[in-house]
């Protein structure tokens, strides 16, 4: 696979993931978090609820997206090495 098809294969999954889900997981979150002003879940369930969110479906997003820059990066004859800002 060449770095081209990579970049334009992880620039896809960022979008797809961000749009197919991460909404269904905000939209748990905000039930969750209605439920539990409602008395319905318990604290652990609303931060269970939110650990899905970050860790599972915003996790994959970043990874993708930072792998298509780090790509686009590489095209641009930029070093992907080296210390952090």
């Amino acid at each position: 696979m060449t770095k081209e098809q990579r970049m334009q294969n992880a620039w896809r999954t960022a979008q797809s993931l961000k749009h197919l889900a991460v909404p269904p997981a905000v939209q748990v979150t905000e039930f969750i978090g209605t439920g539990y002003t409602e008395g319905k879940f318990g604290f652990l369930e609303v931060l269970g609820a939110k650990r899905i969110l970050f860790k599972g479906a915003l996790r994959e997003v970043h990874v993708s997206q930072a792998e298509f820059e780090r790509l686009r990066g590489q095209e641009a004859g930029l070093s992907t090495t080296g210390s952090a800002r």
